[in-house]
């Protein structure tokens, strides 16, 4: 896949998808940023926020 916005667009689709699939993070305020790293590798960072207001931060890169 190239490295281009419609690669990002489908990466956070799917990484959305996935954590919506159980329900445990279904309605949760969910924020998903892709950032290009190197020409063939891309870091999706996700942040959500707990009830508590506090968030919780998961990175994970991707070669492409």
């Amino acid at each position: 896949m190239p490295q281009d916005p419609a690669t990002a667009e489908y990466g956070k689709q799917l990484i959305r998808n996935a954590l919506n699939r159980e329900g445990i993070f279904a309605g949760k305020n969910m924020q998903i940023s892709a950032v290009p790293t190197a020409p063939d590798c891309i870091r999706f960072d996700v942040k959500l926020i707990t009830n508590y207001g506090e968030p919780v931060v998961l990175s994970v890169s991707q070669n492409i």
